[in-house]
């Protein structure tokens, strides 16, 4: 009886965890397509954590191989996630964004220079 109820346990989380993660997938593409890093890398963290969930959990003897599979698919995204977020950063986030970084580093470095100033 023990077995049966950790059998369903596992199947209501697994499905939840993939359920999560179909739609990071979807979601993740459509922020990436918007240009919206934060929605990005939101989903991003939804995809990694069911992914991390799925790889620790020790499956019942019933799902053993549909577990390694999943497992696969899970390390297949992760690579493939990382990949396409590092080419995101890379192409559109620091052309957004560098003129941004390099105003606010000036700003910074002359409130640092007031700083220096009034304190002396």
């Amino acid at each position: 009886m023990a077995q049966y109820y950790k059998e369903k346990l596992y199947e209501f989380n697994i499905n939840r965890e993939c359920k999560a993660i179909y739609m990071g997938c979807d979601k993740f593409v459509e922020a990436i397509n918007d240009k919206n890093l934060s929605s990005a890398r939101m989903f991003l963290e939804m995809i990694i954590n069911s992914c991390k969930y799925i790889r620790t959990t020790k499956p019942p003897v019933k799902y053993k191989e549909i577990h390694k599979q999943m497992k696969k698919v899970c390390n297949n995204l992760m690579k493939l996630y990382r990949d396409i977020f590092s080419i995101f950063i890379d192409r559109v986030w620091t052309k957004e964004y560098e003129d941004k970084l390099y105003r606010d580093g000036e700003l910074l470095k002359s409130q640092l220079n007031q700083l220096e100033i009034s304190s002396n």
